[in-house]
């Protein structure tokens, strides 16, 4: 069956449990882990239990990242058929997922919920493929769409097409921004303090993890995850005999 008619069959009328696609909307513990691990796993000897747990944690992190931006392309991308112009020029199947986001034009929250069947059906390279091509090519309304979250799309295909690795990607999307934030704050809470003693939070720690002497300091600052605790102090093992 041509793909036009795959799509213009779909119903998206089954939920799906978001946390276990994209994991918690919490999240400044675990990019905080995230960095440090990245930075301990770079000292000279460094243990290999260390090593795995970051590339654990980096490709659990990369991958709940990429399932959401399908999800999060896919929310934006319902918005091709009010606030965008040409899409005529655009292919038969993507046109035919602009018609079927419409249904929730005015339905994000729902949308999320269903999209996974549209990922099961096409595919998460497909998908992506089809929302780049609605971005790029769509003559976009200001606020909605466009080079921004082609950018986007753009980014999850390298990771996904394995152009990227893990911890690349991690740090590329942390950095990417639709219109007016972090795209990431379509699901995950970045506003959320890790606890009320150190007050750290998702913008904050992304420039506070910049300062040369950040690792020195870090554990004073902002809280990491209890799971990788562990690893944690073992990698600060490791790099103090360094910095002596």
């Amino acid at each position: 069956m041509e793909l036009w008619r795959v799509i213009d069959s779909l119903e998206l009328d089954e939920e799906y449990d978001l946390e276990s696609l994209i994991g918690e909307r919490s999240i400044i513990k675990k990019i905080a882990t995230f960095y440090i691990l990245d930075a301990l796993s770079s000292v000279p000897l460094q243990s290999e239990e260390v090593k795995l747990a970051h590339q654990h944690l980096s490709k659990t992190l990369a991958d709940e990242i990429l399932n959401y931006t399908v999800m999060a392309c896919l929310g934006e991308a319902r918005h091709a058929y009010d606030h965008s112009e040409g899409l005529s020029e655009i292919s038969e199947e993507s046109y035919r997922l602009v018609l079927l986001l419409l249904d929730f034009a005015n339905a994000r929250s729902e949308l999320y919920r269903k999209h996974y069947r549209i990922v099961e059906t096409l595919g998460k390279e497909k998908t992506l493929e089809l929302c780049r091509e609605i971005f790029w090519t769509l003559d976009w309304h200001e606020c909605y769409g466009g080079d921004p979250w082609g950018e986007i799309a753009d980014a999850a295909l390298l990771y996904l097409r394995g152009k990227i690795t893990p911890p690349v990607y991690v740090d590329t999307a942390v950095n990417l921004h639709h219109h007016n934030a972090c795209y990431l704050d379509k699901y995950y809470n970045l506003v959320e303090e890790c606890c009320e003693l150190h007050g750290m939070y998702f913008v904050r720690f992304l420039v506070a993890k910049n300062d040369p002497d950040f690792l020195d300091e870090a554990l004073n600052h902002v809280c990491v995850l209890p799971e990788y605790r562990e690893h944690v102090m073992e990698g600060y093992k490791y790099y103090r005999l360094t910095r002596r």
